[in-house]
């Protein structure tokens, strides 16, 4: 079963909306351009409150609702509450 589909030119994991995983390089090698995940344009939308309204209304929701990603990992500050689940 196929599950990429392509934007641009390059081929995304329809389900992760990234290009490669990059997990085992990021643990087992230093060099940090082996770590590069190329990710789809979702990626950048969904920091973009127009887009997630689009989207909410796209799904007949209301515009307040809430858009839950999954598990994305976020980097905690104690300054900045996330608003990304």
């Amino acid at each position: 079963m196929d599950y990429s589909s392509t934007y641009g030119k390059v081929n995304f994991h329809r389900y992760l909306g990234k290009r490669d995983m990059t997990t085992f390089e990021r643990y087992f090698i230093e060099d940090k351009a082996t770590h590069e995940e190329v990710k789809n344009a979702y990626y950048k939308l969904r920091d973009n409150e127009e887009f997630c309204v689009k989207l909410l209304k796209e799904f007949g929701l209301k515009e307040d609702g809430h858009i839950i990603n999954g598990h994305t990992p976020v980097k905690r500050n104690k300054r900045r509450r996330s608003n990304k689940s």
